[in-house]
């Protein structure tokens, strides 16, 4: 990526961190590296505002129940890799049993669905117990806010060197409560972001 679909990236990715849809911050470090933005944006305050917002939903007495859970749908997507591996040998070396063929496709079904219903479940939950921390879900967004406006500042002064129209600049975003930016589009019935460039 260029250095303005990394910067956007940033951001995208930091909005929805303030709703506690968490990124990998080692994913998001490097990009500030790579960028040298150091000097720019605190980092040190964006890392401990991503980790007191994944902090949150650990002190829940549900969360250890949880986090067992999207283990489990992990091992069971795994699985359900297997099956349909063992449906082409079979069909390889038994080409006259290709109806029976297919009973290696049922179970991974089964189990595929079996692991996407345990995730929708625990991402449910948790969505839950951010909105029950709310009041503290705001605090720790604030600081990734005054980062974000920062960081789309920064994108501004790239754009206008590049000559690039502002207008040009498309982001996705769940929040739109930053400076210089405009809604140029609203949520719709499939999706919860904003569309937005920059003003």
């Amino acid at each position: 990526m260029g250095d303005i679909e990394d910067i956007i990236f940033l951001v995208e990715s930091l909005d929805k961190c303030r709703l506690g849809k968490l990124e990998d911050p080692a994913k998001l470090e490097k990009i500030v590296r790579k960028l040298k933005l150091g000097s720019n944006i605190r980092w040190k305050n964006i890392k401990k505002a991503l980790n007191d917002i994944a902090g949150i939903p650990r002190r829940d007495p549900s969360f250890k129940r949880l986090n067992l859970m999207t283990k489990i749908s992990e091992i069971l997507l795994l699985i359900s890799i297997f099956f349909p591996l063992l449906f082409y040998i079979f069909l390889i070396f038994n080409q006259y049993y290709f109806i029976n063929s297919y009973y290696f496709l049922i179970p991974a079904v089964i189990i595929i669905n079996i692991s996407y219903i345990l995730r929708w479940y625990t991402a449910t939950k948790i969505t839950d117990i951010y909105r029950k921390n709310i009041d503290k879900l705001i605090r720790r967004g604030d600081v990734l806010k005054s980062e974000i406006n920062k960081l789309i500042l920064i994108l501004k002064s790239r754009v206008k060197k590049k000559g690039i129209s502002l207008h040009n600049i498309k982001m996705k975003l769940y929040n739109t409560d930053y400076d210089n930016i405009i809604v140029i589009k609203k949520p719709g019935k499939f999706s919860s972001k904003y569309t937005v460039s920059l003003s």
